[in-house]
């Protein structure tokens, strides 16, 4: 099932500060998280994800570092931010909150 691009794009943000509360990632691996956490039907690339994590990250709802292992190139991780959690915790409240009256008008039908 494909979604509709703006549904998409309103969610991306909080999908990020989700999905980096749990630990820093780098890019791809934020990507291919999404991926294997929405069963292939979120697939966010490059070009969607960067732009939202340096706006986050400007925002202060997001902290960056560079990070060398081992034997791959240096990665930039991102991680949440104490700002962030609580700007999370907000968006999922108001989020539940809005789906519960969605469905409410759904369930009419």
């Amino acid at each position: 099932m494909e979604f509709n691009t703006e549904l998409i794009k309103g969610s991306t943000k909080n999908l990020l500060l989700a999905i980096l509360a749990a630990e820093p990632m780098y890019g791809y691996q934020i990507i291919k998280a999404l991926r294997e956490k929405s069963d292939d039907l979120l697939q966010f690339g490059e070009g969607t994800i960067y732009p939202v994590l340096h706006q986050l990250e400007k925002d202060k709802l997001l902290s960056s570092e560079w990070r060398k292992e081992s034997q791959f190139p240096e990665r930039k991780y991102y991680a949440i931010t104490p700002k962030g959690q609580r700007q999370l915790k907000t968006s999922l409240k108001e989020w539940k909150s809005f789906t519960k009256t969605v469905n409410q008008i759904y369930a009419a039908i």
